[in-house]
């Protein structure tokens, strides 16, 4: 089982999952925000979401959520607490 931390920058994103977002079983979605203004410069943020499209439905994952590959799907990592 392959899993990683999701984060929105794309190169540290694994092959397996890349191919999945091709195939259309994930969307990626990262805009940058504003945050404030300041001596005419916007500081910015990015938010990075994925859409986890898996047999029972659409999960979301955000940055630093765990996501596992589950070969042909993927899906967030469920955490026993």
């Amino acid at each position: 089982m392959e899993k990683f931390e999701f984060t929105g920058y794309r190169p540290n994103q694994p092959n397996w999952f890349k191919r999945l977002d091709k195939a259309g079983r994930v969307w990626v979605n990262i805009e940058p925000d504003p945050l404030y203004e300041n001596d005419d410069y916007w500081y910015t943020y990015t938010i990075a979401v994925a859409y986890l499209w898996t047999p029972d439905g659409i999960s979301i994952a955000y940055e630093g959520d765990t996501i596992v590959n589950r070969y042909g799907y993927c899906e967030l990592e469920q955490n026993d607490l």
